[in-house]
């Protein structure tokens, strides 16, 4: 489908009806851009009047040989007209604005725009803008130039995009609260499942436990049972080293509490005043024997430790025989 409908002189398609531009109609180039132009205003008043502030500004002498005052009133009055005639037409129905418009077929649309322009508007200056503002196109292959008709439409498409983004949110909001809602009844309903699940776990223990004490009664009434001889063997033979191993921790506990109170002793005595008696308990006691003896009860604490692990392997592996 073509991107203009009904192309002729009278015709009414993208841009409104062609018949009424005539050689008053403005440009506004580059919209949308930042960077825009005014032309003409056509033929209301305030256009009227800003020809005759033109003709009045032409009377006026050279800026540079007026007065710092007048001339800084001068530059304030001008740019006050640029911006009154920036405004008058964007609210100019009848405005012609060119603006860029991104599409994937830009190159066969600005083919099209263009055959549009040449062929039914038949203006210079309407080409001429359009040229300049083709030239000034950031990227010609994904974006074309486009013919706008009047600010109006403009701002009527963006009330219409904000009532849709507007109703798209509220849309968006209703989902969300939907999912919330949902996600609670989920959440719910995966509680009660993990509970029945426990339930379901803790009876089935309870069966089996139940069915492993059948079994064993079963096994015992019956002389059903065997008894594994060498693996009876081996536990007593452990349990004895373990019972020996724990008298010996008894023995060597009763020779530590002796010399420990001997160091005790040996303590109390050194703060004793009397140097006298110091030196009779020195030579009564020989630290020496103490120290000796110390050593050989730790070396005999460290043996009777490894026997006590290699004891405890064994164990663990004749239960996980059993």
């Amino acid at each position: 489908m073509s991107l203009f409908n009904n192309i002729g002189t009278g015709s009414s398609g993208l841009f409104g009806n062609s018949g009424n531009l005539n050689i008053n109609t403005g440009i506004t180039q580059g919209l949308g851009i930042g960077d825009t132009t005014v032309s003409p205003l056509g033929t209301s008043s305030l256009g009227s009047q800003t020809n005759i502030n033109n003709s009045n500004i032409n009377q006026i002498p050279s800026l540079n040989t007026l007065p710092v005052q007048q001339r800084q009133e001068l530059e304030r009055f001008e740019k006050r007209k640029i911006s009154l005639q920036d405004g008058t037409s964007l609210m100019n129905p009848n405005m012609i604005a060119l603006t860029y418009q991104l599409d994937s077929k830009a190159t066969e649309k600005q083919q099209e725009v263009d055959n549009y322009i040449y062929y039914n508007m038949n203006d210079e200056q309407i080409i001429k803008e359009l040229n300049i503002t083709k030239e000034r196109n950031p990227d010609p292959n994904k974006c074309y130039t486009l013919p706008l008709k009047g600010f109006g439409e403009l701002v009527m498409r963006e009330q219409q995009q904000r009532n849709e983004l507007e109703n798209l949110l509220n849309d968006m909001k209703a989902v969300k609260e939907e999912n919330l809602k949902l996600l609670e009844m989920l959440n719910n309903k995966t509680l009660i499942r993990i509970e029945e699940c426990k339930k379901r776990h803790q009876h089935i223990i309870h069966q089996l436990v139940h069915i492993s004490c059948m079994l064993e009664e079963y096994g015992e009434k019956h002389n059903l049972a065997q008894i594994n001889h060498h693996l009876d063997n081996q536990l007593n033979q452990t349990l004895h080293r373990i019972q020996e191993n724990q008298m010996r921790l008894g023995v060597w506990q009763s020779i530590m509490n002796q010399i420990n109170t001997d160091i005790k002793c040996i303590e109390d005595t050194l703060q004793d005043d009397n140097q006298a008696s110091n030196n009779s308990l020195y030579e009564s006691i020989d630290l020496e024997t103490i120290l000796e003896t110390l050593d050989n009860q730790q070396s005999l604490l460290e043996n009777l430790d490894k026997v006590l692990r290699q004891d405890v392997h064994a164990i663990t592996q004749l239960t996980s025989r059993a």
